[in-house]
C-alpha cells in the first residue's frame, strides 16, 4: 500500500486517564499498550522518575534502566553504571547536543 497525503493512516488518539489530566497537553494514554514508542523524540532519552512527566508514563523502562545499571539522561554514571546512551552519543557542547532540542528536555509537572 502506498501512502500519500490523502490515504496516510491517522494515529489513534486515546483518552487520557483521569489521573493524567494534569500531565500536560501532550500526555499519552497509559492504559494498555497504546502509548508512544518513546517519551521523547530521541528514543535514547529517559529521565529519572519524578523529573519528567512524559518519562514517568514509562515506569517499566525506568525500572529496566535501574536493573541494567544505565544512568538516566542528565545524570553522571556511578562507578557501577553505564552512561546514558543519549548523553554518550550527543555530549554537551557539541552541535548535536540533545539538551538544545526543546522536545527532548525534561518536562516537570507544573
Amino acid at each position: 500500500m502506498i501512502f500519500g497525503k490523502r490515504n496516510r493512516p491517522r494515529p489513534r488518539i486515546a483518552e487520557v486517564p483521569l489521573e493524567r489530566h494534569d500531565a500536560g497537553p501532550t500526555a499519552v494514554n497509559t492504559a494498555g499498550d497504546e502509548r508512544a514508542f518513546a517519551p521523547h523524540c530521541d528514543a535514547r532519552i529517559l529521565h529519572h522518575p519524578g523529573e519528567c512527566w512524559a518519562c514517568d508514563l514509562y515506569p517499566d523502562r525506568q525500572e529496566l534502566r535501574r536493573m541494567w545499571g544505565i544512568a538516566f539522561t542528565g545524570h553522571k554514571p556511578t562507578a557501577d553504571q553505564l552512561p546514558c546512551p543519549a548523553d554518550h552519543a550527543r555530549p554537551p557542547g557539541t552541535p548535536s547536543d540533545h539538551r538544545l532540542w526543546g522536545p527532548n528536555q525534561a518536562a516537570p509537572r507544573e
